[in-house]
């Protein structure tokens, strides 16, 4: 029979609450957790960070304060400074969930047997050119499309997928304007701009401009352009016209699970 625990552990899940699917991660886990669990045994505080490293060394300084038992690390961008800079924080243990590419980020050096005390949710990279042929289906409505993106997002795999689907794109008549935007505060204001010479916008999955999501939905649908998202079909109930990417689901599963085992080990 598991072993009975007494103590609520405490549980700080690392996110930027604006991006849908870092939202979607950090309320499942606060909805599995606590009073809303059969087995309370955590509790979740869902911190919201910034994209930058002085808000993730703030809230790591908190977390030692608050003697938080552990920390689940949503995304590429959060992970990799996270992994940086605990060892100077002072250790508290932790998961990254949501990260293409662990090796190419350095947080493991091998995915079959990794570094003692670290270990994570993978999200599998897509098809860069999934979506691609997806809206070259929808010619003559989709002629021209604005693609932003985070140049150094997902390890960099962002913008080779974003240089791919313009190269498709040239071979089926779609003109594809690439915008490398390093902050969304960079997309809000270059949007309506960028947008005047497309008909179709496209997030690309795993990428931080989806901050944007209900804004470009909005824009798009005032606008009659195109909005599809790249994150997962979630999107569709904010305005998105198309949808594809992860499903959540399995994410906040695989979680708890590495969770429950940290804190009651067999």
């Amino acid at each position: 029979m598991p072993a009975i625990i007494n103590k609520i552990f405490r549980v700080a899940v690392i996110s930027n609450l604006d991006n849908h699917f870092h939202r979607t991660i950090a309320t499942g886990l606060s909805k599995q957790s606590g009073e809303f669990s059969d087995n309370p045994f955590f509790k979740v505080a869902m911190l919201n960070l910034d994209f930058t490293e002085a808000s993730v060394r703030d809230r790591l300084q908190w977390c030692v304060q608050q003697r938080i038992d552990f920390i689940i690390v949503v995304g590429t961008f959060f992970s990799a400074v996270v992994h940086r800079l605990m060892p100077s924080i002072g250790h508290i243990p932790y998961i990254f969930l949501g990260v293409r590419d662990p090796m190419a980020l350095g947080l493991v050096d091998n995915l079959e047997n990794p570094m003692t005390g670290v270990t994570g949710v993978i999200r599998q990279a897509p098809d860069p050119l999934h979506i691609a042929r997806c809206l070259a289906l929808l010619q003559p409505h989709v002629s021209a499309v604005l693609l932003p993106y985070y140049p150094k997002g997902a390890c960099g795999q962002l913008s080779e997928q974003a240089l791919k689907i313009e190269q498709y794109f040239a071979t089926r008549g779609i003109t594809t304007t690439l915008w490398p935007v390093n902050s969304v505060e960079e997309l809000k204001k270059g949007f309506e701009a960028q947008m005047a010479k497309a008909d179709t916008l496209l997030f690309l999955e795993g990428c931080m401009v989806s901050c944007y999501l209900q804004d470009a939905a909005r824009f798009c649908w005032e606008q009659d352009k195109i909005f599809c998202y790249g994150e997962s079909s979630d999107a569709i109930r904010f305005g998105a016209a198309c949808a594809y990417g992860s499903k959540f689901g399995p994410f906040i599963t695989a979680a708890i699970k590495i969770v429950n085992d940290y804190f009651n080990p067999h």
